[in-house]
């Protein structure tokens, strides 16, 4: 993964330590910001630098946050590094992040690496790595929370102490984040309150196989925790259906059920005639906590993810997200639970080849017949259709939804 990859080098290219006065006083300094404690000599200074990156044909910015001091008598420097992923972008799989390291770190010409391990601490996964520069050596801890990586770091100037400082390491510990204010967005005719310091839009697509379909992606992030918020707003297909009213919801749930998800928590909220499906999920594989939400309203589709850690997720008030939604357009007079069968029909015998043809390819892969449909699926078959012998043709994919609805009383309906 090319993200992992530079995120992680970051730590050990191009950094320097500058020279520092004063005596070592090992005192406990907790950074509010960074949400961490360390012990270092006093004084620490701070520096920030802004990264630019390569990611395919994007050009990603990102922050990165550095506090080091010195130990003149043992001519030591200490270092603690943090930084999040860019905004719209989320941890994947930290097992694969600490393996990237791992190789990376290898592949430096700079660094002769003599150990690697596996660390937990706080139920947060990490790596501890040992290795020597030309003139000096280096001790170092990776740590992956949420969408943060920190790096502490240890680097002897003296290249005969070899002596790693366990108490500096040890003394590096995690604290709470720091709540987020709540501010105003607006995004696609709509409004809404979120716990997040900035918000972005990261990409339009149309909906595959739907010519009247569209969507539209954002990305919020909170940079005092990492958490990441994605929200999609989709217009519906016309021939969009859903059989009942609590199939939207059962949808949800089995979708969330893949092998390394498991749900949490499901409920339904109601605000504004409106109902949303509101579940939180875990993920073993990425060590993500998930909350979601999803409504309708109209011919749109609205989708909310938050996406970080335990801690912050179970805390995010996504009721009151919702209730703070303001819609700021019209929306269409569309019913979801409404047969459009009709309107099918109709526009696979459109002289339009666009239109005909993207109601072949709904028909053929997504549209979902009941049994009030029956009648007029009887009535097109007895119309005479040019792909009649073709495995993917009209008549073929009628026959296979008859068989699947069949009912001798609807035969008299048509």
């Amino acid at each position: 993964n090319q993200l992992d990859t530079y995120l992680s080098d970051r730590f050990f290219n191009g950094f320097t330590i500058l020279p520092l006065q004063g005596p070592a006083r090992l005192d406990e300094s907790v950074n509010d910001m960074g949400a961490f404690a360390i012990k270092m000599p006093a004084p620490i200074q701070y520096l920030y630098q802004t990264g630019s990156e390569q990611l395919g044909d994007k050009q990603l910015q990102y922050g990165i946050h550095n506090y080091f001091s010195m130990d003149r008598d043992r001519k030591i420097n200490y270092m603690v590094q943090y930084h999040d992923y860019p905004i719209g972008y989320i941890m994947t799989d930290r097992s694969l992040m600490l393996k990237t390291l791992k190789n990376s770190l290898k592949k430096n010409p700079a660094l002769t690496v003599t150990s690697v391990e596996p660390r937990e601490k706080e139920n947060i996964t990490g790596m501890a790595i040992k290795a020597q520069l030309n003139k000096s050596n280096l001790f170092a801890e990776t740590w992956v929370r949420g969408n943060r990586i920190y790096q502490v770091l240890q680097e002897n100037l003296d290249k005969n102490n070899k002596e790693m400082d366990s108490a500096f390491f040890n003394s590096f510990r995690m604290v709470p984040f720091k709540e987020a204010d709540w501010k105003d967005f607006t995004v696609n005719s709509m409004k809404l309150k979120l716990p997040a310091t900035s918000l972005i839009k990261i990409k339009n697509e149309d909906v595959a196989e739907q010519l009247d379909s569209e969507s539209h992606i954002y990305a919020a992030a909170d940079s005092n925790s990492s958490t990441s918020f994605l929200l999609e707003i989709t217009k519906l297909p016309k021939y969009y259906r859903l059989e009942k009213t609590d199939s939207l919801y059962a949808e949800i749930q089995a979708t969330a059920k893949k092998k390394s998800e498991k749900m949490v928590h499901y409920d339904t909220l109601r605000s504004d005639n409106i109902t949303a499906a509101i579940y939180t999920s875990s993920d073993s594989l990425t060590a993500n906590y998930h909350k979601k939400a999803i409504w309708i309203r109209g011919n749109i589709s609205y989708g909310f993810d938050a996406i970080g850690t335990q801690e912050t997720v179970e805390k995010i008030d996504i009721n009151r997200i919702i209730k703070s939604v303001r819609y700021t357009g019209t929306t269409a007079n569309f019913d979801v639970y409404s047969s459009k069968a009709a309107t099918l029909f109709e526009d696979i015998y459109s002289a339009d080849s666009l239109v005909s043809q993207n109601a072949k390819n709904t028909l053929e892969l997504s549209y979902k017949f009941d049994k009030n449909d029956l009648a007029l699926i009887y009535k097109t078959l007895v119309r005479k259709q040019v792909d009649d012998e073709q495995n993917s043709g009209l008549r073929r994919n009628l026959i296979y939804s008859l068989v699947k609805n069949h009912d001798e009383r609807s035969k008299g309906r048509q």
